[in-house]
């Protein structure tokens, strides 16, 4: 950084001219010593003259609008009026209810209208329920016959006809299979020492 008053290369500056607007202006006050070097001011420290008044005790009798405050309902007639009529509609009702709560009391009780015993036309709902129940259930179709599965390495074929289930019964036969597979499992386990 070059030092106050010099540029880089070290030649004396010349404070900057202070704005003509600024220098005169009727509210400034005037320089009083002529800047020439650069830690003259351009202006003195004498305080400067202000537009403040201290209060002196009085208050200013001036007229101040703040704001308005809400109309005062009690006051306008149109809502009175409205008031008026939505309680005489109340007690109007209120007496009303009255009037046909002892009405009701007073009648005899009506019996019940007999149900019509008229056919009506079903639903398409119905309709398809009705047609759902008349057609018969399809039949399984039979299972396609088995090919024999080859024996495996000890000669036992676990599907085979020899393996103690029909083919009738699904769940016994897979029953059976569980148990061959898991009966050859163990002799696995057996020749591998486990």
């Amino acid at each position: 950084r070059s030092p106050r008053g010099s540029d880089r290369d070290g030649a004396a500056l010349d404070p900057p001219a202070p704005p003509a607007a600024y220098a005169s202006s009727p509210d400034r006050n005037p320089p009083s010593v002529e800047a020439t070097g650069p830690d003259q001011l351009y202006y003195s420290r004498r305080p400067r003259d202000t537009g403040y008044k201290p209060y002196r005790g009085r208050a200013d009798s001036t007229y101040v609008e703040l704001g308005r405050l809400r109309p005062d309902p009690d006051s306008d007639p149109a809502v009175l009026e409205k008031r008026a009529k939505a309680e005489r509609v109340k007690i109007f009702s209120k007496n009303l209810r009255a009037i046909n709560r002892h009405d009701m009391a007073a009648a005899p009780r009506r019996a019940p209208a007999p149900v019509a015993d008229e056919r009506r036309e079903p639903s398409k709902f119905e309709k398809a329920k009705e047609y759902a129940a008349k057609v018969p259930k399809p039949k399984p179709r039979p299972a396609p016959p088995r090919a024999a599965a080859p024996a495996d390495a000890d000669g036992a074929a676990p599907d085979g006809p020899d393996s103690g289930a029909g083919e009738d019964d699904p769940l016994a036969a897979l029953e059976q299979r569980h148990l061959d597979q898991k009966e050859r499992a163990q002799q696995i386990r057996a020749q591998m020492g486990l």
